[in-house]
């Protein structure tokens, strides 16, 4: 992999190249597993990751320990079915 963009390969020339020519082709294809791998990209929701990975950085690197041990009591105290996730009732419910 070419980490500088003006060497790396355009669309064309990647499309173009022998190892993509000769493995992909008119060949038969998996339509059921293309289908589950189109379904499971629609599903995915890269944004809500970011979001996630956000809140991780931010708590783990700006909280001082006892912030960390009061939002830890707080997550604890909301979660109540203790399945390591809140849910949209455990939230109301907390309120």
């Amino acid at each position: 992999m070419e980490k500088d963009p003006n060497l790396r390969y355009s669309a064309e020339e990647a499309l173009n190249d022998p190892w993509v020519t000769n493995n992909i082709g008119a060949k038969e294809f998996d339509k059921p597993l293309a289908m589950t791998a189109l379904d499971n990209l629609k599903k995915f929701r890269a944004g809500r990751k970011m979001q996630e990975a956000t809140w991780l950085f931010l708590v783990s690197y700006l909280a001082s320990r006892e912030e960390k041990q009061m939002l830890l009591k707080t997550f604890e105290a909301l979660d109540l079915n203790h399945d390591g996730q809140l849910s949209r009732d455990e939230l109301i419910e907390g309120y």
